[in-house]
């Protein structure tokens, strides 16, 4: 009898423990959000992540849809965007202050030295950080499983990205998407993350 008591007890243990460390100690999942002041800390502190995404491209004529890898590690940012529709697109890798672009089917690179305004391009995560460190008069709001983050784009005078906004899941503790608007607060570029990770 006592024999089943402690297997039963080190299994506890044990589940209890694979619980803990999933939490704590897995990339991506010891960040948790609790209110405004922590989301605030989250966004400065995000450095070093990888994600997957799909932009949905909204024009006067059509929307086109892409599908998003972007991994951002040590310095070096690393963004494959992909038609949905033709399966073709381009990888964008920046490092130390040069551009390499290929394109997915025929490979060819080429390669732009002292190139920083890939950090002004609209879907990258990192130009929304910026934006927000930039941008004084950013709001903060709470609504429903949602902390909502409102920047100007600080980077352009484009009229079509004129601002963003995110959507911080509370129940789930992550960036779910993020909304590129233009002057007349239209959604021009909408990006839902399905997979996003902090290294």
């Amino acid at each position: 009898m006592k024999k089943k008591i402690f297997i039963v007890a080190i299994i506890f243990i044990l589940v209890i423990s694979v619980f803990y460390c999933y939490k704590f100690f897995i990339p991506g999942n010891n960040k948790s959000v609790k209110d405004v002041n922590e989301l605030n800390e989250y966004i400065l502190n995000i450095e070093s992540y990888n994600l997957e995404a799909k932009i949905t491209v909204n024009s006067n004529k059509n929307t086109n849809t892409y599908l998003l890898k972007e991994k951002n590690e040590k310095g070096s940012l690393v963004t494959e965007i992909v038609s949905e529709s033709t399966n073709n697109g381009i990888v964008c890798e920046y490092k130390d202050e040069s551009l390499t672009i290929k394109n997915t089917q025929l490979g060819l690179p080429r390669i732009f030295a002292d190139y920083k305004e890939l950090f002004s391009n609209p879907i990258d995560l990192n130009s929304f950080i910026q934006d927000y460190k930039l941008d004084d008069k950013k709001e903060i709001k709470t609504k429903d499983d949602y902390y909502i983050v409102s920047v100007k784009n600080m980077s352009t005078q484009n009229k079509y990205t004129t601002h963003k906004v995110m959507y911080f899941s509370r129940s789930k503790n992550r960036i779910e998407r993020i909304e590129v608007k233009d002057i007349n607060n239209n959604k021009t570029i909408i990006i839902e993350y399905s997979s996003f990770k902090l290294l």
